[in-house]
């Protein structure tokens, strides 16, 4: 009985050859891929669109139309 778990053991081991070589070198790629990609998102939206919310708020319902074009306008008149 020792034996048969103790080749067991062994040839369970034997088999074990690490990850695949090929898919190896993707995960770290893929990570840091990811990190790339969601940091470069943040970083071009964190621009803030003040015009925007603006028209969401007409939208929404929460402001009137003229109340709309004088926000837009003074947001207009203070562009850089």
């Amino acid at each position: 009985m020792n034996t048969a778990l103790t080749q067991m053991a062994t040839d369970y081991h034997d088999h074990w050859d690490g990850p695949p070589w090929p898919f190896f070198p993707i995960i770290p790629l893929l990570v840091i891929g990811t990190i790339i990609f969601f940091a470069s998102r943040r970083w071009r939206g964190g621009r803030y669109d003040a015009a925007g919310t603006v028209r969401d708020l007409y939208a929404r319902g929460e402001i009137s139309a003229d109340e709309m074009r004088q926000r837009l306008d003074a947001l207009k008149a203070n562009k850089r």
